[in-house]
């Protein structure tokens, strides 16, 4: 059935079309009549019509008008004009705006019924096309799912290409640069493969949760993980992406909780160009997972010191040597340089080159000293000094001497519960503090993100990051008071406030007195 409306100023040019169509046409419905562009343009909006016969010329708005404003709302509707002009400036305004078809008066009844025959087959032909598009978007997203878990296990254990662009093109992947985020789901309660179990028949509801928010590719249940590949379609910078991602990420571990009644683990890996090096971006997102200690968000690029560790580049008995130093084990650093001394010996080292070898250690381990912010030798004084020891027991007691000095500085930054990364921001805080800081800005500064940073510095400070600028400042402000050389308004401009009222406000919230009335103790004490 199709529903039609006549649009014509005259009375009979609308009778004549009804009559005719209602004795000629069983499929076509006359739904309404128009006597103007404006009403043609209202009844259209609420009848929704198939076809609209239109007269050019009408009072008020015109024919043309309307259906340029009707094609504004409504873009299915066929149009059929009629005219009493044939004038080309008419014709070709209907052309452009893909009119079926242009009737000049006086109107025939062959005429109108040829014109909605040949309408009615268009809009037949539309609504067959129209069909076959959404069964096939209907099977495509029943499929999607089964293809973005094929196109997961190609990018991670399927070495064939071509198979994987087979995958973009089906799925219409056309995305630039694109990241894994693996989400790992945890219950104390439940053993592995119960909860891999519920998690498979809560996966359609954990899919709709997560694609509401991106374009994501969502994998497989894989035991108790979901691997997503998330894509970036335009280039973009590092530290953006980095935040944008954390804060989807938040979104998702927020509605899935609350979805699986589960503690979520969400690690993030580096951006990669295309789909190829996923892999990369999937190990990332792990290694940033076993960062985190409870459910949480956690970034790569967020993991303190993993650059430097992968940047010396050492060989496991090295390496085992940097890691307790790192984390102050002091007997256990001292227990195994021997290791290194067997170690060269197997090699057949002569004294001289043995002396290189621990050269070049004291290099990397006085690099990753500086890295912390700890200098246990000056002025490259171990150089000359290990040139000139001449025996192997010597350099022996030398060395261990220098890794147990090392090891006791790490311990004692473990001690203090300060990592480099959060004493780089007090000392950035100090530096800065009469400045309007903002966790945003110290956390680019750093280059990890301000979730990562705000946690970081609360566990390791036992402060809120706002509140810990504030104390500073506060502290600043009563010196300054109490050297008497500023006025309030002064000293609020100078600790880096704007408002002297609001400065007034924070002051007396901390210490209990306004800064005037913190002034005049001052004064009255000094009387004393």
């Amino acid at each position: 059935m199709y529903k039609l409306l006549i649009a014509d100023d005259e009375q009979i040019v609308l009778d004549s079309i009804k009559y005719i169509v209602e004795n000629n046409f069983q499929n076509i419905k006359v739904s309404g009549l128009a006597r103007s562009g404006r009403e043609a343009i209202e009844k259209s909006e609420l009848e929704r019509p198939d076809i609209i016969v239109i007269d050019i010329k009408m009072p008020g708005i015109n024919g043309i008008d309307a259906i340029s404003l009707i094609k504004e709302k409504y873009n299915l509707a066929k149009f059929i004009i009629i005219s009493a002009y044939d004038k080309f400036d008419f014709a070709k305004e209907a052309l452009s705006l893909n009119v079926t078809e242009y009737l000049l008066k006086p109107l025939s009844k062959s005429k109108i019924i040829n014109s909605l025959d040949k309408v009615t087959k268009i809009i037949d032909s539309e609504r067959k096309n129209r069909n076959k598009e959404l069964e096939l978007k209907e099977k495509m997203e029943n499929l999607r799912p089964a293809l973005e878990n094929g196109l997961i296990y190609s990018i991670f254990f399927d070495t064939c290409l071509n198979r994987l662009e087979s995958y973009e093109k089906v799925l219409n992947i056309n995305f630039k640069y694109s990241y894994v985020m693996t989400l790992e789901f945890k219950n104390h309660e439940e053993k592995v493969f119960e909860l891999s179990s519920k998690l498979q028949n809560l996966y359609t509801k954990i899919r709709e949760q997560i694609i509401k928010y991106e374009n994501i590719i969502v994998g497989p249940i894989m035991s108790n993980k979901i691997i997503l590949v998330v894509p970036i379609k335009s280039d973009i910078d590092e530290y953006k992406n980095r935040l944008e991602s954390i804060d989807m990420a938040k979104f998702i571990l927020r509605d899935l909780e609350n979805l699986t009644k589960n503690k979520i683990k969400i690690g993030i890996g580096n951006y990669y160009r295309r789909l190829y090096s996923m892999k990369n971006s999937y190990e990332e997102s792990v290694k940033a997972i076993k960062n985190i200690k409870e459910n949480d968000i956690s970034h790569i690029r967020d993991i303190l010191f993993e650059k430097k560790y992968n940047r010396l580049n050492l060989i496991s008995i090295e390496k085992k040597i940097i890691e307790n130093i790192q984390v102050g084990n002091v007997d256990e650093t001292i227990d195994i340089y021997d290791e290194i001394f067997v170690r060269m010996k197997e090699h057949s080292l002569n004294f001289e080159n043995i002396k290189m070898e621990v050269l070049e250690l004291m290099v990397l381990f006085k690099r990753l000293a500086m890295d912390y912010n700890i200098y246990f030798l000056s002025n490259d004084n171990y150089i000359n000094e290990i040139l000139s020891i001449s025996n192997l027991e010597d350099l022996k007691l030398w060395f261990r001497e220098k890794m147990g000095t090392i090891a006791h500085e790490f311990k004692k930054l473990k001690e203090n519960n300060l990592s480099a990364i959060i004493k780089k921001s007090l000392k950035y805080i100090d530096e800065n503090y009469n400045k309007d800081i903002s966790l945003e800005e110290i956390s680019k500064y750093l280059s990890i993100s301000p979730h990562y940073f705000s946690k970081l510095f609360k566990d390791e400070t036992a402060h809120n990051f706002v509140e810990y600028v504030t104390s500073l400042k506060m502290k600043q402000a009563k010196i300054l008071l109490e050297e008497g050389n500023l006025s309030v308004k002064e000293i609020c401009f100078n600790i880096g406030y704007k408002d002297p009222n609001y400065f007034s406000r924070i002051f007396k919230k901390i210490l209990g007195l306004s800064p005037s009335e913190y002034k005049e103790y001052i004064v009255n004490k000094k009387k004393v």
